[in-house]
């Protein structure tokens, strides 16, 4: 079902199909315009998509590492809606691809044109209790899904207690037997006696102990917020109270309808909207959530936040503060027509100070509003002021003021951390002034807060399914699938991994894809990237992937494997004897990937334009002698030689040594040459005549027996190349 994921499913299911795509899996959505101005460095994580147009110039470094996709995407220009005249301009950084212009909308199944309708309350007779609120095409109302529904009379603090009164809890739940829609008992009920009535008790006051009413006052706005106050640590604690008047027989008897506990709130403000008043909603003690399907808060007000929220899991563990590891939090959404921080050194009797009768102007009050450093771990949907090209430019705050804030945080040291998803639908319609305020406005503050140190992060936790918001909404991708970045050709060494991608616009959720090997398609490769392990011959070729939707498919590029070896010696050079003035050879046999570079060397030292497998030396003089390697290299690596020895000789004669004669041995010598040439011994009678006896290799013996018998002998050696 395209819409809203039903509560009914849990509060995480999602009725997937091709055409679902879960919103807060985009580190920033919006379905208006998007204008990026940071005056503080910016690093955004996730996909970020507008189905408007991206206006991009900061002032300060903006670095994205992810697809940022738009219908326009358009830098280094500020919005002709905008009011600044911006002059300074530091091009954004992209480490994923670069913007991507020309994509198509993403849109839930509603009037695109009304989508704040899911916070509003439905149209007469398609809100719960009613069969018509059931109906899948009535689950687009945040109010028929939640599980606990929180409305008020329209007194708000006006002259009650402090509790505030009028305050009402229903339990929403379409399989509950004793109603779908349950009256919740007030667990605290406030106890007078009658003056009269002799010391007689009476119920004079009924509330819950995780409700209240407070007032503050909103500097963007100029107006006094009249809110609806939920205390998320009393909320956690009234979930587990067993007592007749406690939660937990609603947390329990949502478990066994629906699979989990009490993981939505809808509250609806009755507060009037005036010129000097706003109903909103506020969430205080947030930092742990009542349980482990988190907590999703719905209103069609605005939403404010003070302190930590959703930062640990157990009272006293460990938290994810001032980190993007958000290993310690749980599925949290924040969901409202404005959503605004206030920092745990937030005082709501400062923020009414007055002075001479009216209130400060932001600026001359932040010595009583000075921020400390701060964490948010929630998905978050609101509207925006847009910017506006009027007889006073006004600008809405960008991409990097989406989280509205109330106070000083030029503190050094004060860090506004941020971990999840930011959603900007629609156009607000309680929270509507601007970031800066109109000039003609008397005493309308300029700025009513300063720039933080923002620590924001996309939270990773959010590409799996079963850890996204309870009621996260879907958008439905009309569109065939774009591919981004194409698988990319690599060159790999034999017997390692080769590892293809391939990156698509939208978000992970329904496509298809089946890669091709050589135009075969591979067996289970049905994901974007594929993993080829140990790779060899075998695996070289190309390869592409088939990325398939509803609505069509596309054929990626073709990426080349190229499966290499490293060089291996199959000959290695020999060592050599030679005499001055020879020609010497010295030769090297190698196997691998070509093409391979040769460099020899000698002694150790390269020779110059000795860069082929053959080494030739020309008329070699003694000075040439030592020892000789050559070093081989391809794509992968390299390979030395073992040594090569050249031994050089003045002259290739021998000479004969340890003559001896006897009448029983003959006449014998020793025949020294250059080691390893081979010498023939002749001999003769009358030095004219001379007959060869024997050839051998240098040095060796040679005996005549026959020497006894001549009456004179004479013997020579000769060199027998």
């Amino acid at each position: 079902m395209a819409g809203l994921l039903p509560a009914m499913l849990g509060p995480t299911a999602v009725a997937q199909s091709s055409t679902n795509v879960p919103i807060f899996q985009f580190a920033a959505f919006y379905n208006l315009d998007m204008d990026l101005t940071p005056g503080k460095p910016m690093t955004v994580n996730g996909k970020v998509h507008c189905n408007g147009t991206i206006w991009m110039y900061p002032q300060a470094a903006a670095t994205f590492n992810d697809i940022v996709e738009a219908s326009v995407v358009v830098t280094n220009k500020d919005n002709p809606n905008d009011q600044q005249n911006l002059t300074s301009y530091t091009a954004p950084t992209y480490n994923g691809v670069p913007p991507l212009s020309g994509v198509g909308r993403l849109d839930m199944l509603i009037n695109t044109t009304n989508v704040e309708a899911i916070l509003n309350l439905p149209p007469a007779g398609l809100g719960v209790p009613n069969d018509a609120g059931y109906m899948p095409s009535n689950q687009i109302y945040l109010y028929n899904e939640c599980d606990l529904i929180i409305s008020n009379s329209v007194s708000g603090t006006n002259g009650n207690d402090v509790f505030g009164t009028n305050l009402s809890v229903y339990f929403s739940d379409f399989y509950n037997p004793a109603g779908r829609l349950v009256l919740v008992t007030n667990d605290v009920q406030m106890i007078t006696t009658n003056g009269s009535g002799a010391g007689r008790l009476y119920v004079t006051n009924k509330f819950y102990s995780f409700l209240n009413h407070v007032a503050f006052y909103d500097f963007r706005e100029g107006k006094t917020v009249q809110s609806v106050q939920i205390d998320v640590a009393k909320l956690g604690n009234w979930l587990t109270n067993s007592a007749s008047n406690g939660g937990n027989q609603y947390n329990q008897n949502n478990f066994l309808d629906k699979g989990h506990g009490i993981a939505s709130i809808y509250v609806y403000n009755s507060v009037s909207l005036t010129s000097s008043q706003l109903p909103a909603v506020r969430l205080v003690n947030g930092q742990q959530l009542p349980s482990r399907y988190g907590l999703t808060i719905a209103t069609p007000m605005p939403l404010y936040v003070l302190g930590n929220y959703n930062i640990q899991t157990n009272s006293g563990g460990s938290q994810s503060v001032l980190t993007t590891n958000t290993a310690w939090t749980w599925p949290a959404a924040l969901m409202g027509d404005a959503i605004t921080i206030l920092s745990a050194n937030w005082n709501d009797a400062n923020s009414l100070a007055k002075s001479g009768g009216s209130y400060n102007a932001p600026e001359s009050s932040f010595g009583n509003r000075v921020a400390t450093t701060t964490t948010v771990n929630a998905g978050c949907l609101e509207g925006i002021v847009s910017s506006t090209f009027t007889t006073h430019k006004q600008y809405s705050g960008g991409l990097e003021n989406f989280l509205r804030l109330q106070e000083d945080w030029s503190t050094p040291g004060a860090t506004l951390c941020y971990n999840g998803s930011i959603v900007a639908m629609f156009p607000s319609l309680y929270a509507t002034n601007y970031w800066i305020g109109p000039a003609d406005r008397t005493g309308y503050p300029t700025h009513n807060y300063t720039v933080p140190t923002r620590k924001w992060n996309f939270d990773a936790n959010f590409v799996i399914l079963n850890k996204l918001p309870p009621l996260t909404p879907l958008m439905v991708n009309t569109n065939p699938p774009v591919i981004v970045t194409q698988p990319q050709s690599q060159t790999v060494l034999v017997g390692g991994t080769a590892i293809f991608s391939v990156n698509t616009s939208f978000p992970l959720l329904g496509y298809q894809y089946q890669w091709y090997f050589n135009g075969t398609n591979i067996p289970g490769a049905k994901s974007n990237w594929l993993t080829l392990p140990n790779v060899n011959t075998n695996n070289a070729g190309a390869y592409l992937v088939v990325i398939t939707n509803s609505f069509g498919s596309v054929t990626s590029s073709v990426a080349t494997l190229t499966v290499v070896f490293p060089p291996s010696i199959t000959v290695q050079p020999a060592s050599q004897t030679a005499v001055s003035g020879s020609n010497i050879t010295l030769c090297v046999t190698v196997t691998g990937t070509s093409p391979f570079s040769y460099q020899w060397q000698w002694n150790s030292t390269n020779l110059d334009g000795a860069t082929n497998a053959t080494l030739t030396l020309d008329n070699v003089t003694l000075d040439r002698a030592g020892v000789y390697s050559v070093t081989i290299t391809n794509l992968i690596g390299s390979i030395t030689s073992s040594n090569a020895v050249l031994s050089v000789y003045a002259t290739a004669a021998a000479m004969l040594n340890g003559c001896s004669f006897s009448c029983a041995n003959g006449f014998q010598f020793q025949v020294a040459g250059v080691p390893g040439f081979n010498y023939a011994v002749q001999e003769s009678t009358n030095l004219l005549d001379w007959v060869s006896l024997i050839t051998n290799t240098s040095p060796f013996y040679f005996i005549d027996t026959n020497t006894a018998n001549c009456p004179q002998q004479f013997y020579r050696t000769l060199y027998m190349p």
